[in-house]
């Protein structure tokens, strides 16, 4: 899985941003919340509806900077302790080489949380108090759910 994940990543390694888009000059691969989906489904993510409800919110549906200069879907910030696929820092949150490896990330995150809990209840309460600092976080993920 891991020499899968390394080139997935190498493959999506240019990517530009294009009126709003995002876009690998390279392969011409924009991104697009079905694609992000499709790829979260097949290297295995759990509570995809919870995954896509936080790119919507920490993106402002893939408009912020954050997602379009650094393809950071998820607002994360640099692990200090966990593996991470983030190349450096953009605007105080990890920066990406592609949407894919933010995706990726998110997943070692995940899977880092699965250990602690088991059922999509705990994870939400998981996010709720670990995830954001705005208190309304969870409040604003389940609105969308």
């Amino acid at each position: 899985m891991r020499k899968i994940t390394i080139a997935i990543l190498l493959t999506f390694s240019c990517l530009q941003v294009n009126n709003g888009l995002v876009k690998d000059e390279r392969y011409h691969i924009i991104f697009s919340e079905q694609k992000m989906i499709s790829y979260a489904k097949r290297i295995g993510i759990k509570y995809i509806d919870v995954m896509v409800a936080q790119s919507r919110l920490e993106t402002g549906n893939y408009t912020s900077k954050v997602f379009r200069e650094g393809r950071n879907l998820f607002g994360m910030k640099l692990p200090e302790r966990r593996e991470t696929t983030a190349v450096g820092e953009h605007r105080n949150h990890a920066k990406y080489t592609s949407w894919v490896s933010s995706v990726d990330d998110y997943k070692i995150w995940q899977s880092n949380v699965l250990a602690k809990v088991r059922s999509k209840k705990q994870y939400l309460a998981y996010i709720g108090k670990n995830y954001a600092e705005d208190p309304k976080y969870l409040k604003l993920i389940k609105k969308q759910l």
